[in-house]
């Protein structure tokens, strides 16, 4: 019996190790809300094996998924198969500083294509208060920044390049597929995975932050005014037992 059982095992890992995978094991968002164990994590390194796993996928009937940072605490990416990672998809592929445009891998995360924009002289108009989520997760998802006047993230997108469900590259662009980009914006993964994002920019700018408590009754008697006077404007609660402690 012990010696059935080390083949079984022997076998499952011939076949996990000749799928590329890794382990099962648990997969966890930022806070831990969300928790799951899919079949196998997979980090393509290029849209070639992208396109492969996409295919495998369906060929199994499995489910396909895919994970950004996990800052996210929909149930959206779990799956019992197939988790994709598209961590190894890094770097700005093109810019123009005149028309402030970059093609950017979606595997980057707010941060480094933000550190690295700068380097060009650009930068995304509006980002949350955190800057951990992918370019793609932060688009799919229709993560929001502040400011009276400012859109969020995915109305920055000019054109995206992905891999659809059946395994193909597709490309659309604002220009010659209005529509299709509308529905890219925030579209969950419905339509395919971003592997490259062409946004619109602006020129390299630096912020005054300025943070500071307030008690709530003051924030409400004055967010109007906050809010015209200041580019971006955030409030946090934060209960009174926390800001004790956070005293001593």
């Amino acid at each position: 019996m012990a010696w059935e059982a080390l083949e079984t095992f022997a076998a499952a890992l011939r076949h996990l190790v000749s799928a590329g995978g890794e382990m099962q094991s648990e997969w966890s968002n930022w806070s831990g809300s969300l928790c799951f164990t899919p079949g196998r994590i997979e980090r393509p390194e290029s849209e070639e094996e992208l396109i492969a796993l996409v295919r495998q996928g369906g060929s199994e009937e499995s489910t396909v998924r895919v994970v950004g940072s996990g800052h996210s605490s929909s149930p959206l990416v779990e799956t019992e198969d197939i988790l994709i990672s598209l961590e190894k998809f890094q770097g700005i592929e093109s810019f123009n500083t005149e028309t402030h445009e970059a093609t950017i891998q979606a595997g980057m995360t707010l941060h480094d294509a933000g550190q690295d924009l700068l380097k060009v002289g650009l930068a995304l108009e509006n980002l949350s208060d955190v800057d951990v989520q992918t370019l793609a997760g932060a688009v799919g998802t229709g993560i929001h920044g502040s400011g009276n006047l400012l859109k969020n993230l995915s109305s920055e997108v000019i054109g995206v390049r992905m891999v659809t469900g059946t395994g193909e590259i597709v490309e659309y662009s604002i220009d010659e597929q209005h529509e299709l980009i509308e529905a890219a914006r925030v579209s969950l993964g419905v339509l395919g995975i971003f592997t490259i994002l062409k946004l619109r920019l602006v020129p390299a700018y630096q912020l005054h932050r300025r943070e500071y408590c307030a008690h709530i009754d003051t924030c409400l008697a004055n967010l109007d005014q906050l809010v015209a006077e200041n580019v971006i404007s955030t409030s946090t609660g934060i209960p009174a037992a926390m800001r004790r402690n956070s005293e001593h």
